[in-house]
């Protein structure tokens, strides 16, 4: 998905589907930049993410982005995360004292 061709309307609201469908994960800070220039409310539906006008005050939030920015840019660190998860939950079961 490109910045380029969403329609981000002044005072409006705009839905995407999720952080993961942008092409560069730097296309996510610009349209959030443009978002918040035009007073477009930013929804992103997969991850549960609202970005208002409050956004630039609200640290836990940029963090939040932040974070699916870098995992959208470096899928390989969700994915160790992911089998992280899955081993260690296999160990719980056999060892609820392992990890």
């Amino acid at each position: 998905m490109k910045v380029d061709n969403l329609n981000i309307e002044k005072n409006g609201f705009l839905t995407i589907g999720s952080i993961f469908e942008f092409d560069n994960p730097l296309d996510i800070t610009l349209l959030i930049d443009r978002c918040r220039q035009n007073g477009c409310t930013l929804r992103f539906k997969n991850e549960d993410l609202t970005i208002d006008n409050s956004y630039g005050n609200d640290a836990s939030k940029v963090a939040v982005v932040t974070l699916y920015t870098m995992l959208a840019g470096h899928p390989k660190a969700a994915l160790d995360y992911i089998r992280y998860c899955v081993h260690a939950a296999a160990k719980k079961e056999c060892d609820p004292n392992a990890v």
